[in-house]
């Protein structure tokens, strides 16, 4: 196969190919996340779907990499999700998000064993905490007793929809004097302190709250006493996606990933480029100079090249070769028409009427 004069063999089209795929898997690994609970990572292990479900909604979805961002929402008709941060939240960074709730925002915290959300509840005048030890049930289970099955669900907006939630080794929750229970175990479930898969003699049967909410100035914290719920291979276990699609269903959400790695580095350069103008004038800037030099150094193969034609940019055949060329096509033509024929394919030449 020949396009425009380059012959394309099947070891050049392999390697095309090759090169093709090799760019494109760059590029998606630029653009996903391998994190556990990473709004963009696609896996089971990943929180993708969320974000997913939310964008459904018609919300406006923005990924929070600094609580500064917490100053430009009003509160209202906004949901923050913080899911298992791994640095602690500083006293600063804990201001901006209480301003942020008592301002009518609703804050959604889901942990299980980290040691980062109990003084975050503190900070932000929470009574709950979560316990941190993990929640079995023998009896209410998905799989195994450490995916312990919650079916007491209070009926809130929250819960619409939702007759249950099932856990993925998660914990419970320590509800405070101002908490309100929404989702209960069943009565079957107890703590595994010692994490030997049994019930011992030291540990007792019964409810464990699993989901409480409590007011906090004109907004509202919710806290899930495990983050498993949100991720993509949890989300269709009965019924976490009722619940997800209920927190999520608000005009802005927020995905707080301020303490918590997973955002991807091309995700991490448009997000920086977005939150700065300068930036944004500079890119386009670049753009069009990039753009204009591409333009200048590209120079188009005139329609009479073939394979013996010169290399773009260098200078094409001489009148006398295009005479020879037109001729050898048809000899049948006589000389005055080959002369026009000629005359009007050459580069820069007069245009003059020619025959069909």
């Amino acid at each position: 196969m020949r396009v425009r004069g380059y012959e394309l063999t099947y070891p050049r089209l392999l390697l095309a190919a090759l090169v093709v795929v090799v760019i494109s898997s760059g590029f998606v690994g630029l653009t996903t996340s391998e994190t556990a609970f990473g709004s963009y990572n696609p896996a089971w292990d990943g929180a993708s779907e969320v974000r997913t479900l939310a964008g459904n909604t018609g919300a406006q979805t923005e990924i929070v990499r600094d609580t500064r961002a917490y100053a430009d929402q009003s509160g209202a008709a906004t949901t923050a999700l913080v899911v298992s941060p791994t640095e602690a939240y500083s006293d600063r960074d804990s201001e901006r998000i209480a301003a942020f709730v008592r301002s009518g925002g609703t804050l959604v915290v889901a942990s299980d064993f980290d040691d980062q959300t109990n003084p975050l509840l503190a900070d932000l005048g929470v009574t709950a905490r979560f316990d941190g030890r993990l929640i079995r049930d023998e009896r209410r289970y998905y799989r195994s007793p450490a995916l312990a099955v919650a079916p007491n669900v209070d009926d809130t907006e929250l819960t619409t929809d939702v007759s249950r939630l099932t856990l993925n080794h998660g914990t419970a929750i320590d509800p405070g004097a101002n908490s309100t229970i929404v989702v209960n175990t069943s009565g079957y479930a107890y703590f595994d302190a010692n994490r030997n898969g049994a019930l011992d003699d030291a540990e007792e049967l019964g409810e464990r709250p699993v989901v409480v909410r409590e007011s906090v100035g004109e907004g509202t914290v919710v806290a899930v006493s495990d983050p498993s719920i949100f991720i993509n291979s949890m989300l269709d276990v009965s019924d976490n996606r009722a619940f997800a699609q209920n927190l999520v269903n608000d005009e802005t959400v927020l995905f707080d990933y301020s303490h918590r790695s997973g955002i991807p580095p091309v995700v991490a350069v448009v997000l920086t480029i977005a939150d700065s103008p300068l930036l944004q004038f500079l890119s386009i800037a670049m753009l069009v100079v990039v753009s204009a030099a591409l333009w200048r150094s590209t120079r188009i193969p005139l329609p009479w090249r073939d394979s013996s034609s010169p290399e773009i940019g260098e200078v094409g055949p001489s009148e006398t070769e295009l005479l020879d060329r037109v001729t050898a096509r048809h000899p049948e033509w006589d000389e005055s028409r080959v002369e026009r024929v000629a005359r009007g394919i050459m580069p820069d030449a007069p245009k003059e009427d020619q025959d069909d």
